[in-house]
């Protein structure tokens, strides 16, 4: 009993799956260099947001002057934030533990190749109410 194989040697099919495989890493790796500082500075915007939730908390800062810091944070770290898109809600003071509660919903696009994508996050943080 003889076993064939039909297996033959084909130059052009080992070259095909490297280039498909090389371009495939190639534009793994350039979105990931355009989108890593995106996602970087989404984090970086999220701590400045916990920053303004406490010392609003601890300092009783107003829902104007809430707004305005993040807007301003927000333009800082070039992400699209409109007044609209920040929610500013407190419960009530006679609580045993009164929260202040900040919802921000921003963008930020980016252009690649002549093709732009938008980034859109939201970002929850709450922080208590009051000086410890």
């Amino acid at each position: 009993m003889e076993f064939k194989t039909s297996m033959r040697h084909d130059p052009g099919v080992g070259r095909f799956g490297f280039l498909v495989a090389t371009s495939f890493l190639v534009i793994l790796v350039f979105g990931a260099y355009k989108a890593g500082p995106v996602y970087l500075d989404k984090i970086s915007f999220e701590d400045e947001l916990i920053h303004i939730a406490s010392q609003a908390g601890a300092e009783g800062w107003n829902e104007r002057t809430i707004r305005e810091h993040i807007l301003k944070t927000g333009r800082a770290q070039n992400f699209h934030v409109s007044r609209d898109d920040v929610e500013v809600r407190a419960t009530p003071r006679g609580q045993a533990a009164p929260k202040l509660y900040i919802a921000v919903k921003y963008s930020r696009p980016i252009e690649v190749s002549g093709y732009v994508h938008v980034f859109e996050f939201r970002s929850e943080i709450s922080s208590l109410i009051g000086r410890l």
